[in-house]
């Protein structure tokens, strides 16, 4: 129950019980070879995620 509010990924530790489980999110379907790489970029840029 820690104060973390990211998903856990790849290493067994449980996420916090809080989030929504991940395959509850219904997340679209994404074909990546169809996205527009440039402007992909330019929106992570933009949120500071790259």
């Amino acid at each position: 129950d820690g104060d973390s509010f990211e998903y856990a990924v790849g290493n067994g530790d449980a996420s916090n019980p809080k989030l929504v489980p991940l395959k509850d999110l219904q997340a679209p379907k994404v074909e990546p070879s169809k996205l527009n790489s440039k402007k992909v970029t330019d929106l992570m840029t933009e949120a500071g995620l790259i």
